[in-house]
């Protein structure tokens, strides 16, 4: 095939993949600063690679191949357009990263990869040695080297390779934001310290910051929030803070950003499903059980800590009210250390919604789950004696690919405890007066706690702050 010298001159494009719409310019011309982001392909017969950089791109078949068919050259065609816009363009390759074929280990080596090498002749992408290979049918991304793109100001580009039996092979390439980042590493950042963990596998402890915000009163929050710090550091290992800031989820955000949300007036309290309209909207937000053991995972973090999980409600059979949490810990493989579910709700229909779910519920040196500030519910569960037991509990769990996590109960200490007689007297009035007000959904469990701490004079926070220590 002869080249199209007029339209690409200098670059030796194959004329069999057409570039189309391209102005020759924006081929020929270039800037003082190469561009960091191409897409590269090499042909058997060439020594040199050509490259160009472009907005978006599809590697595409004319026709249906079938699912797994192996393709012809001549059945293939490289598009190029260029265009202006800001918006990351969106193609077929979308509805089928869910249905992609790549194991879970795949998923981050395409961050770190060099630009695509595409042969002429074959149906494979040449990786570079060492690097795990995309299985043919599989639906992945592919982007520039990390170290070129955290230092580019520009918009950077990824390529989804896709298979489907109506659109054949194709290529989707997609634009990134400004700062070297893509979309998703935009909406999720993990903090320095936990990054650096768990790049070396070093243990982390993610943390909520519900009560941060909604769980205590200030100073309170921030004493108890840096009391879970300073335990996870005793044991050696890294504290990672879960919340939500001017539309980032952070995990393991810095002291500063903490005591700005803490402070912020206008803060909220976002469930898993509120994650969405917090990043969008840019507001200050404390994460909850649920949406911080959904930031844990993204990020990676297998043990997660908190005082109480959420749970059944005690008029649950009139309103339906079943926390989030419950569904997250039957869906995320994590170890969810806490001192039982809080005492303002069912705990037995808890338990039981845990066993239908299918999550292990252990108590660490005792024989009955905890009641959050009392020390004994009354109702038994396994018993596990040590850190290493339910370490090797989880790895075996995470070995079976167990979709579920582990909750593990840890009782508050004995002298903190209040008891449970004690403790009715005071939920009795505040259910009484949640009900006269008319509070629902997520402000019960905040208001009732709040109830309770004024009945008891502040016995409740001291025990509060105990159990999280």
């Amino acid at each position: 095939m002869m080249l199209d010298r007029s339209r690409n001159a200098g670059l030796g494009v194959p004329s069999r993949f057409r570039a189309i719409g391209l102005p020759p310019a924006a081929m020929i011309r270039r800037r003082a600063a190469k561009p960091r982001h191409t897409l590269r392909w090499r042909q058997r017969s060439w020594r040199q690679d050509s490259e160009w950089p472009c907005r978006e791109a599809r590697y595409e078949t004319p026709r249906d191949t079938g699912p797994s068919r192996p393709l012809a050259p001549t059945q293939l065609r490289w598009t190029v357009r260029k265009t202006r816009s800001a918006e990351p363009p969106v193609g077929p390759a979308e509805p089928l990263l869910p249905r992609s074929r790549c194991r879970p280990t795949h998923r981050p080596t395409w961050m770190r990869d060099p630009p695509l090498l595409l042969r002429r002749r074959g149906r494979r992408i040449r990786r570079r040695p060492g690097a795990v290979g995309l299985p043919y049918g599989a639906v992945s991304s592919f982007s520039s080297p990390r170290q070129n793109v955290a230092q580019c100001k520009h918009p950077t580009y990824s390529l989804s390779i896709g298979r489907s039996a109506s659109l054949g092979v194709y290529y989707e390439a997609r634009q990134g934001g400004g700062n070297g980042l893509t979309e998703s590493e935009q909406l999720l950042r993990v903090g320095e310290e936990p990054q650096e963990a768990l790049r070396v596998r070093g243990p982390v402890v993610a943390l909520e910051s519900a009560v941060l915000t909604h769980g205590l009163p200030h100073p309170a929050n921030i004493e108890a929030l840096d009391r879970m710090e300073r335990e996870a550091r005793d044991a050696g290992a890294i504290p990672a803070t879960c919340l939500v800031h001017d539309g980032i989820l952070w995990v393991g955000a810095a002291r500063s950003l903490v005591e700005e949300v803490a402070a912020d007036p206008d803060r909220e309290k976002a469930s898993v499903r509120d994650l969405g309209r917090a990043l969008t909207r840019r507001v200050s937000a404390g994460l909850t059980v649920s949406a911080s053991l959904f930031a844990a995972h993204r990020a990676g973090i297998r043990v997660f800590a908190t005082g109480g999980i959420g749970g059944v409600h005690l008029d649950a059979s009139e309103t339906g009210d079943i926390s989030a949490d419950l569904l997250q810990l039957s869906c995320l493989p994590l170890v969810t250390v806490c001192s039982g579910a809080k005492s303002v709700l069912d705990i037995p229909r808890t338990l039981e919604y845990l066993e239908t779910a299918g999550v292990p519920v252990l108590a660490y040196n005792s024989e009955t789950f905890p009641a959050f500030c009392v020390l004994d519910s009354g109702f038994a569960v396994p018993r596990v004696e040590s850190a290493a037991e339910i370490a090797h509990i989880a790895r075996t769990q995470w070995n079976l690919q167990y979709p579920a996590g582990l909750v593990v109960g840890n009782p508050i200490p004995v002298d903190a405890a209040i008891a449970s007689a004690e403790w009715q007297s005071w939920l009795e009035p505040a259910l009484s007066s949640a009900a006269l007000n008319g509070i629902h959904g997520k402000d019960v469990t905040p208001y009732l706690l709040s109830e309770v701490a004024r009945s008891s004079g502040g016995r409740t926070i001291e025990a509060n702050l105990a159990l999280l220590a």
